[in-house]
């Protein structure tokens, strides 16, 4: 018997595809989605929590990133062990994939010409509530894509993020260049606390529709 066709060759095969490879026309079943889900907004939420910590002492940005790190780690595990078990949800609707792809392209761009211009007029203090504010616009349109209006209120929150952090915007000529900039640690953890609470909140709305 070949190994491809035995239980260990489909079991590997079914790990590839949680683990490795979720095209948007397979987000459809809910397991899966909850498995993509954790894995990319765990990653995301660390590199968020990178970003707003440039300003910090090396010490303390690395822990920050290896807290950011745990946190990911446990909650993508606690979503992983209970998606396994959780059924499909035939009920769903497909997902609109140019809406998908518009809103990952919008995204792209808006970031890369909005931070470029910014540069080119230096206001690179606006850099990253422009990105979350831009991420959190995308939101939108994901959740439009797949039908679901948690996507909304994420996409809401991440805006409320970019806005509030304005208040600790530093100013444009700080006297200091070890200054730490508040508004940068308050949109990195800001974000990724936004994501964590996504991936739970995804996890029980999806859970909840398919035990109904």
């Amino acid at each position: 018997m070949r190994i491809a066709d035995s239980r260990l060759g489909r079991e590997l095969r079914l790990y590839a595809d949680h683990c490795f490879w979720f095209p948007p026309a397979a987000v459809t079943r809910q397991g899966s989605r909850a498995v993509w889900l954790a894995i990319m907004m765990g990653a995301f939420a660390v590199i968020w929590v990178f970003w707003g910590t440039t300003s910090l002492a090396a010490e303390m940005a690395i822990c920050a990133v290896g807290a950011a790190l745990v946190i990911s780690a446990v909650v993508g595990v606690a979503v992983i062990r209970r998606a396994r078990s959780m059924p499909d949800d035939l009920a769903s609707a497909p997902p609109n994939l140019k809406l998908f792809w518009g809103s990952i392209a919008f995204e792209i761009v808006a970031a890369v010409v909005g931070i470029n211009l910014l540069n080119q007029f230096g206001q690179t203090r606006f850099d990253m509530p422009w990105l979350a504010f831009v991420v959190g616009i995308h939101f939108f349109g994901i959740g439009a894509a797949f039908h679901t209006s948690l996507h909304h209120w994420v996409g809401g929150a991440m805006c409320g993020v970019a806005l509030a952090s304005l208040i600790a915007l530093p100013p444009a000529n700080p006297s200091a260049a070890d200054q730490v900039n508040f508004c940068d640690l308050v949109v990195g953890i800001g974000c990724a606390m936004v994501l964590w609470a996504f991936t739970f909140l995804s996890f029980l709305h999806a859970e909840k529709r398919v035990t109904r």
